[in-house]
């Protein structure tokens, strides 16, 4: 629950101060300081992971194991405007955390 409640605030502090972006990493690129988009889904992923895996059944415990570490390479690579490798990480990394959830 503390992790929705920080994306969701995350989401409105971005809508508040910017505007509307495209999509939520596109919100990386409105940010003044960077380094908080990383940091709200690190920590996000990080409060969540053992209540994904407790409410998953014993055969699907690796589809929240996917989900989460392909978050952590989008928050590993938000820049995914500055290189075709970046872009190339950010966007499969989302596929497969999408494709996991």
């Amino acid at each position: 629950m503390i992790s929705f409640i920080l994306i969701a605030l995350y989401i409105i502090y971005v809508i508040i101060n910017y505007g509307i972006p495209k999509s939520i990493s596109a919100s990386y690129y409105s940010l003044k300081y960077k380094v908080t988009f990383s940091l709200v889904l690190l920590v996000s992923i990080i409060l969540s992971f053992n209540q994904f895996m407790d409410v998953t059944p014993d055969n699907f415990k690796f589809l929240p194991f996917i989900f989460c570490s392909e978050i952590l390479f989008v928050a590993a690579a938000p820049n995914f405007n500055s290189s075709d490798l970046t872009l190339k990480v950010h966007y499969v990394a989302a596929i497969i955390s999408f494709v996991a959830s």
